[in-house]
């Protein structure tokens, strides 16, 4: 992940340690390890979970030293939303903003890559399946992608990797400090603001003002079928898919013979809320 900033600094680049390569015959999954060490406020998602999922570092310099970005808390991601700021570059600016947003650069950064990746992340449908548990995270399916290059075309067999983020912030409901944190609180909240299911559908995405969808699909090369090399079954094309997001100018995930890749290059600032 890219954000390019055009004010008084140089470029800041932001690049996630756990990315997710994905391929036709192998998942590879790199998440980091909570660490009990790193203090997370009360009711917050700690490292390793929910917004806090990966960790990020960030440098205006590729052959210079590359800083970490900090873990956020939801207060964040919910100012983020509230603002649209160009980046300085500078980690350590005051964010002058209205509404207030309250902190530093690198945690307006962090929150923006947090909103990008729910938002944008893509997979072909059926090669994650929900995981069990609380924590609202997905694992490889056993059966692996059933949609060929032909039904990649359609947004209805593309869907979003990572869960939404809730009004809070977060990607889970956790009851508030001072309120128990057991099922019955949990399910109260889930009542007022349910739940978007899990690798949700990118035709389903809401659509902005002005336009016919959310994302815009198109192919690039030779859409010709081949037959595969010797041993392997079936036809192979050799095109690209690309599916662009109308809401995050610059994210764009691109899809050729059974790999994919989603990533965004932009400004940190989306089209509409």
């Amino acid at each position: 992940f890219f954000f390019s900033s055009r004010r008084r600094h140089t470029r800041c680049r932001e690049v996630s340690w756990a990315r997710r390569c994905v391929q036709e015959t192998d998942i590879i999954e790199m998440k980091p390890i909570p660490d009990p060490t790193i203090e997370t406020p009360a009711r917050e998602e700690k490292r390793g979970e929910g917004i806090n999922a990966y960790i990020y570092w960030v440098t205006s310099d590729l052959l210079g030293e590359w800083q970490k970005l900090p873990d956020i808390r939801g207060e964040h991601v919910v100012s983020a939303k509230k603002i649209k700021k160009l980046l300085t570059g500078n980690l350590e600016s005051n964010v002058l903003a209205y509404p207030f947003f309250g902190d530093k650069e690198a945690y307006l950064i962090r929150a923006q890559i947090a909103r990008i990746t729910a938002s944008t992340v893509l997979a072909p449908k059926g090669v994650w399946k929900e995981k069990e548990g609380p924590n609202r995270e997905v694992e490889p399916s056993e059966e692996g992608a059933t949609t060929g290059y032909t039904e990649l075309k359609s947004a209805e067999n593309w869907v979003h990797l990572n869960p939404n983020i809730l009004s809070s912030g977060r990607v889970r409901h956790i009851p508030p400090v001072g309120v128990p944190e057991n099922e019955e609180e949990v399910a109260k909240l889930v009542e007022a603001e349910a739940y978007i299911p899990l690798l949700r559908g990118i035709n389903e995405d809401e659509k902005l003002p002005g336009y016919e969808t959310a994302w815009q699909i198109r192919t690039y090369g030779d859409e010709q079928a081949y037959a595969r090399p010797p041993g392997k079954e079936g036809t192979t094309s050799y095109s690209v898919i690309a599916l662009r997001s109308f809401k995050w100018p610059g994210a764009i995930t691109v899809y050729q013979n059974g790999k994919w890749q989603s990533l965004y290059i932009g400004n940190g600032i989306c089209n509409g809320g």
